[in-house]
């Protein structure tokens, strides 16, 4: 069964029910192209079918968006509390030379070091020295001996880097050697400074320990380094 209006007025097809051997059945007809109404119910659920392949795309995106800058602002965090909560830096000294007054002939008085570094937060990783960077030893005011600092990173290893401290073609004057001598037959232990520029760090601050001739640290008396930081 067809309906349809006069030749003057638009022409359309609806789905209309066809019994077929006593059963109901539907039948849709397509929509046709001189229908206004129809093809325009197309071009809307054409519409419909984009926006939501659209919505879904765009839900997508702020889904993985969101999921990335989570991701960027726990990382970012966790660099700057690396940053914020640096570990601590000690000096420790491991070996001397040209202080032993029974020495004969002098020689120049030498310092051999480490940098140490505990409490190195997770994440964490700092590369400095190199370039200028230079320690000087002293005892009392007096400067005895310096050293240039090479390149090192701190990233978890304990001992990052080592230092030679020399003083070129200058002997210890023989009253400063007795006195750091007597020091340590009274005292147990001779006490120096180590301190400079370290670039990319700031300026150190150390002290190191004799210990009765011999080259130690005293875990009871070791105390990190003073750093200003840059």
């Amino acid at each position: 069964m067809v309906l349809g209006h006069s030749r003057s007025a638009p022409f359309a097809i609806y789905p209309i029910k066809m019994l077929e051997g006593g059963a109901a059945k539907s039948k849709s007809i397509s929509c046709h192209k001189d229908s206004s109404s129809v093809d325009q119910y197309c071009r809307n659920a054409t519409l419909i079918r984009i926006c939501d392949v659209i919505l879904v795309i765009a839900a997508v995106a702020l889904m993985y968006g969101g999921w990335r800058l989570s991701q960027y602002v726990h990382d970012d965090d966790m660099a700057t509390r690396a940053a914020r909560a640096r570990p601590s830096l000690f000096i420790r000294l491991i070996g001397v030379e040209g202080l032993d007054p029974r020495g004969l002939p002098p020689v120049p008085p030498a310092f051999h070091l480490t940098v140490d570094a505990e409490g190195v937060p997770r994440c964490y990783r700092s590369c400095n020295g190199g370039n200028k960077s230079m320690l000087r030893i002293s005892y009392h005011g007096i400067i005895l001996a310096w050293g240039h600092v090479p390149w090192f990173c701190i990233d978890g290893n304990r001992r990052v880097a080592t230092v030679e401290a020399r003083a070129e073609a200058a002997v210890l004057r023989e009253d400063v050697r007795g006195l750091i001598q007597s020091e340590q037959h009274v005292v147990g232990k001779t006490e120096f400074d180590v301190e400079g520029e370290v670039a990319g760090l700031g300026y150190l601050s150390c002290k190191v320990f004799l210990l009765q001739g011999k080259a130690s640290i005293a875990e009871d008396s070791k105390a990190p380094c003073r750093v200003e930081y840059y």
